[in-house]
């Protein structure tokens, strides 16, 4: 749409192809270098390959924000915050619009007795800086987490144990319940795993040969969204396979991989039974990778086509069949096929 824009062309002109990107993050949007490659194009008349060095990657596109932040931690003897400060600033150039809101993970991260968090923002004449895997929340966390650790040292208690003496039961600021919390079934599952009771407390005090060996633990929070209009298209072929085509970006994070199992498991299908084609503008539109939205948002719509598709399969199949009179929520996909969900037997 924004080249089709800048080129006074239709959006159906335009077409983009990207199949797969190793790391896409730092911001994968429009960048002037894509408008310029096209703009050559167009006066060459001939196609136009715009390669991005290592050095390039530094200085055109958008990257994580400079931060400086400051926070202190007051607790009692048993651990238990009574307050929590979280004051600090971020740079900003006057043409970005991303905010790196470091001050956001405090609010819900750690229940506690008070809240000071401030955060500023510094204008400078630099590259936008954009979104950088958990804009904000990633240094807020890594500055919130850093101070636990030191009053768990102060206070001689196990970090493990200071996190779960303060884990929030709901919302710290707006009282907001959770729909589920399992922090702490992750902290235990992961402490058993990589044998935390082996720790030694006292800071230092692992060597191998000349490498400090330590062992750590972090929470931290980050929101998701489902984004409206996304769509995937569902292709059953005569051999009992299904395809997955949506125009979804794949940068690395495992969204083909994901929805992959998602459908095999919706259909009732083989891993191997099941294909996905992603990154093609031409495909069934699909909103962008960001905000941990895209997930959620084409198995949304993966689950959307799934009941169109039983829909289908119900109406082609007519009367002549174990599941003549039963409607879409009345069946569910199984064993490469279509069973009744309260008489398994019902099954074609």
């Amino acid at each position: 749409g924004s080249l089709a824009k800048v080129f006074g062309l239709k959006e159906a002109d335009v077409f983009v192809s990207s199949p797969f990107v190793g790391g896409g993050f730092g911001a994968k949007g429009m960048w002037d270098h894509q408008i310029l490659g096209a703009a050559a194009a167009k006066l060459a008349g001939r196609p136009v390959r715009v390669r991005l060095s290592r050095a390039s990657m530094h200085r055109l596109v958008g990257g994580r924000t400079q931060t400086e932040q400051r926070v202190a931690l007051g607790a009692g003897a048993d651990g238990k915050l009574t307050a929590l400060l979280h004051h600090g600033y971020a740079t900003k150039p006057k043409h970005s619009i991303c905010d790196e809101g470091f001050s956001l993970t405090g609010r819900s991260l750690y229940a506690s007795g008070s809240f000071d968090i401030v955060q500023h923002h510094v204008d400078l004449d630099l590259v936008a800086n954009s979104f950088m895997r958990a804009p904000g929340e990633a240094p807020g966390t890594f500055a919130i987490e850093c101070a636990m650790d030191e009053l768990a040292h102060e206070l001689g208690m196990d970090p493990i144990e200071l996190r779960r003496r303060n884990v929030a039961s709901c919302d710290p600021i707006s009282g907001a319940p959770h729909s589920q919390s399992a922090v702490m079934t992750a902290y235990d599952m992961g402490a058993e795993r990589i044998g935390w009771v082996l720790r030694a407390s006292a800071p230092r005090a692992r060597r191998q040969g000349e490498w400090l060996i330590g062992m750590g633990c972090a929470g931290g929070t980050f929101p998701f969204a489902r984004m409206p209009g996304t769509s995937a298209r569902i292709t059953l072929d005569a051999g009992g396979r299904a395809h997955v085509a949506s125009a979804a970006q794949e940068m690395g994070m495992g969204t083909a991989t994901v929805q992959r199992q998602h459908a095999a498991d919706r259909f009732g299908l083989p891993l191997d039974s099941v294909s996905v084609t992603i990154g093609d503008s031409s495909l069934p539109f699909a909103s962008f990778a960001g905000g941990s939205s895209q997930t959620a948002s084409l198995g949304a719509a993966i689950s959307a086509a799934s009941g169109k598709l039983a829909a289908e399969l119900l109406r082609l199949a007519g009367n002549d069949t174990p599941l003549a009179g039963l409607r879409v929520g009345e069946v569910e996909f199984a064993d490469s096929g279509l069973r009744s969900v309260d008489d398994p037997s019902r099954y074609e």
